[in-house]
């Protein structure tokens, strides 16, 4: 069944807000509807909607968003918008096209990071900041090397370098 046009979702959410939201497949090309959801929103599920390559800058009045699905978009960089969600934890960008991932673009209450299938060259050194970073899904991009700030994610329980370009240093 075809999820209902995001001017219809934006519509029914004045009157039932959804926790939950799922628009798999619904040939989405613009986030900024989704936006009138507000704080009553925790899961967005936009998995394979190609038309879909950037979020809103400002992401701070979807205030309870936790987790965010973008498998199968057509990101090329993470966006900017993705730190200013206060309540993100749970986000996925895979089997996207992302090349760029910069410094700054992750707010510190992400717990799973799911990048897996992209074209990343390298992990920014910021990444240590993620100190409740608990998954960490990098296998299939093309990472040379893991930062030394990454041994600051203290909760990192897995991370999952599979498939990339990464050398080992001799002793």
């Amino acid at each position: 069944e075809k999820p209902p046009p995001p001017a219809l979702v934006a519509a029914l959410s004045a009157h039932i807000p959804p926790r939950r939201l799922d628009l798999v497949r619904a040939s989405l090309t613009d986030f900024s509807p989704l936006m009138a959801l507000g704080p009553a929103v925790e899961v967005l599920n936009l998995a394979h909607n190609p038309g879909l390559s950037a979020l809103p800058e400002d992401l701070s009045a979807l205030a309870s968003l936790r987790i965010l699905f973008l498998l199968g978009c057509s990101f090329t960089a993470l966006p900017r918008g993705l730190a200013t969600a206060p309540a993100l934890t749970m986000i996925s960008f895979k089997s996207n096209r992302i090349e760029a991932w910069d410094e700054g673009v992750l707010g510190d209450g992400v717990e799973w990071l799911i990048l897996t299938d992209n074209r990343i060259p390298s992990i920014p050194a910021d990444v240590g900041r993620l100190t409740r970073l608990r998954k960490c899904m990098l296998a299939c991009n093309s990472i040379t090397e893991v930062p030394a700030s990454m041994a600051s994610c203290t909760s990192l329980e897995l991370i999952r370098l599979s498939s990339n370009r990464i050398r080992c240093r001799g002793r």
